[in-house]
């Protein structure tokens, strides 16, 4: 059971039940716009990840036109951000608020095996302690039970504390508490209204942010029949229900049904009738649908003309266009011409989104699209910057964006802890803990205690040569890179971290460095897009699935739509995995072929591939139908995904 909160009253609250398309983000829009005629005019409109800041600019522009930008849109993460970057936050906090990046997670894990537990368990502690923070469970004194628990908890936030940094999964709660306890930051922080749209992809934590927040109204748009992470980790499905508790007479309406082409919305209508998407209390396959349900403090309802309906089954015929390629590289190709054709005749390029199964998927799609003159912008679902760790030469990238950040921050613990531990098969991990549990001792802090190694003052340190080795070379890189600016910033760092030039995914997230840009200026550059990727304006969307949250797309096209991409090929091999795993990944996946299906409009394209040789489709983990011969190279035939069944109700 979750842990009770102590929910603010909130004069004006307001929820808007139903999918993409249904009416109520149209309702939620129409609420914003009279919020905007209010005295204050406060209004916070709050999307689930920063790349759909955009989309929701646009709507609100086409609905509000220039008082549009009297609304601050925003996503919760963002203001969560913001608030533990205060001074006070960070005197509550007793850390540093470094958010580590994914390679710097890869550090935090391997200071975390120094425990000794075995990795499987660690991993799924540490996945436990995850999602209980995200949704609050920490505030009960017993919510670890056992020794291991309370240890292993203690021991991870001991190696935050030393590296000065904070966890994504802590983030949200980190917010909200702090919040609560300092009422001067908490009306800072506020607005007079704020709206969440998506409020199902918000974790716990975020969505009780998102209600200390909200000085006068709150309005939420929740769609009941799945939620997809997008840019919180493990996004509370339960939370519609603790908001109708705590605020028992708020405004509430249900939309059952999408104003969508008929073909898309009777594809939603198939995923919505496999039984791993029943939400108790709503038949999504009634004939009803699409009828408004009102509570007992409803105010007038909605006009036929406010919701029009589109009902799925007004047309026969397939509901997704096949685009079938004989194989992978002539599927990249394939798809590329079928989105030109499509802005041949009229769309727009930001109204396609590309969803892909994998970086490398959206690497070549995107780059064949660009070859075909059409923009093209690629978010996906983890973080941009690649590389070994372990070694040098893997990592010279994440070796230039560390170095970057120490440039722009010298005395930040976490990237101290970073470059320090770069080509040590463990991350230097040994040493780092020797050099913690003295600094402890000695009330010192990392940067401090790595000087003291240097100087040696520290006692025996574990690998102690490789890491003076490595502070030293931090030492002489920051030195390198004082008093630069723009590009020779990135000049000094080429020269000190042994490149010939900017690495090509560094400089994407960067872009050009501007004649007066300091180093801090290009890390917090770079940080910000790592943390909260955005698709550019004026291009093509492509995407990992979760990218697609926050979207309004009019043409979905799905491409590597191949069983052994989705779903993964473990799920079809009973020895990989177990029947109950397999229910969680069958649920986990139709859940995000609702999430594309449900954001899209006009059409929903599925392109696949018959065939691949048996060394690539090895590699790429792809589910073989039967292997042949052809032209003498032994050949996979392939299978669509099991989900353009699930699209087409067969």
């Amino acid at each position: 059971m979750a842990y009770a909160l102590d929910f603010p009253a909130i004069a004006r609250t307001s929820a808007w039940v139903g999918p993409a398309h249904s009416g109520a983000h149209e309702a939620l829009l129409g609420a914003v716009d009279r919020a905007m005629r209010a005295e204050d005019g406060d209004v916070l409109v709050l999307v689930p990840c920063a790349s759909a800041v955009a989309t929701m600019r646009a709507k609100l522009t086409q609905r509000l036109g220039d008082a549009a930008r009297g609304v601050r849109v925003s996503t919760p993460r963002a203001e969560e951000l913001a608030v533990l970057g205060t001074p006070v936050a960070r005197e509550a906090l007793g850390r540093g608020t470094h958010l580590l990046a994914d390679f710097e997670r890869t550090f935090f894990l391997e200071d975390m095996k120094v425990t000794g537990i075995k990795s499987r368990r660690l991993r799924e502690m540490l996945k436990f302690f995850s999602r209980s923070i995200t949704e609050l469970a920490d505030r009960d004194p017993d919510w670890l039970i056992t020794v291991e628990e309370r240890e292993t908890h203690a021991f991870a936030q001991d190696v935050l504390r030393f590296m000065g940094s904070i966890h994504p999964v802590e983030v949200s709660n980190a917010a909200a508490t702090v919040l609560e306890a300092n009422p001067e930051l908490r009306a800072q922080a506020s607005a007079a209204h704020v709206f969440v749209s998506h409020y199902e992809a918000a974790n716990r934590a975020s969505q009780f942010f998102c209600q200390l927040i909200a000085r006068d109204e709150l309005g939420i748009c929740f769609d009941p029949h799945g939620s997809v992470e997008a840019e919180d980790p493990y996004p509370y499905a339960d939370g519609f229900d603790e908001f109708r508790a705590a605020h028992p007479n708020a405004h509430v309406q249900r939309f059952e049904d999408a104003k969508q082409n008929p073909r898309v919305a009777r594809a939603v209508r198939h995923l919505l009738a496999q039984p791993c998407m029943r939400s108790e209390g709503i038949d999504p396959t009634a004939e009803d649908a699409g009828a408004t349900y009102r509570s007992e403090t409803d105010r007038a309802p909605l006009s036929a003309d406010d919701l029009p309906i589109v009902r799925a089954g007004d047309e026969d015929g397939a509901c997704c266009t096949r685009l079938v390629a004989a194989g992978p590289r002539e599927e990249f190709a394939q798809a590329a011409r079928f989105v030109a054709g499509k802005i041949a005749s009229g769309t727009r390029p930001e109204d396609v989104f590309v969803a892909v199964p994998n970086r490398t998927w959206g690497r070549f799609i995107t780059r064949a699209l660009q070859q075909d003159g059409v923009p093209a912008s690629y978010v996906g679902a983890r973080q941009a910057l690649r590389g070994d760790v372990r070694s040098l030469d893997a990592s010279r990238a994440l070796q230039f964006a560390c170095g970057l950040a120490l440039a722009a921050d010298p005395n930040d613990a976490c990237v101290w802890r970073c470059w320090c531990g770069f080509g040590d098969y463990l991350g230097a991990s040994a040493g780092m803990h020797d050099l913690r549990v003295w600094a402890g001792d000695a009330g010192r802090s990392l940067p401090e205690a790595l000087e003291a190694l240097d100087a040696g003052e520290a006692p025996h340190v574990v690998g102690a040569p490789g890491i003076r080795a490595r502070y030293r070379a931090g030492r002489a890189l920051v030195e390198a890179c004082k008093g630069c600016a723009g590009e020779d910033v990135l000049a000094a760092l080429i020269k000190e971290v042994g490149l010939d030039e900017v690495p090509g995914t560094v400089r994407a997230l960067i872009g050009a460095a501007g004649a007066a840009d300091t180093a801090r200026d290009l890390a917090q550059r770079l940080y910000a897009a790592l943390h909260c990727p955005a698709f550019a304006p004026g291009a093509v969307r492509v995407g990992a699935w979760t990218a697609v949250v926050g979207q309004d797309p009019r043409i979905m096209v799905i491409c590597g739509f191949m069983n052994g991409f989705t779903p993964p090929r473990a799920y079809f091999d009973l020895s990989q995995m177990e029947p109950a795993e397999r229910e969680r990944t069958w649920r986990s996946f139709v859940e995000g072929l609702y999430a594309l299906a449900a954001c899209t409009r006009d059409e929903i394209a599925c392109s696949t591939f018959e065939q691949a040789p048996l060394e690539d489709a090895e590699r790429l983990n792809l589910k073989v139908k039967r292997v042949k011969l052809v032209d003498g190279v032994r050949t996979c035939v392939l299978e669509p995904s099991l989900g353009l069944a699930a699209l087409e109700g067969e």
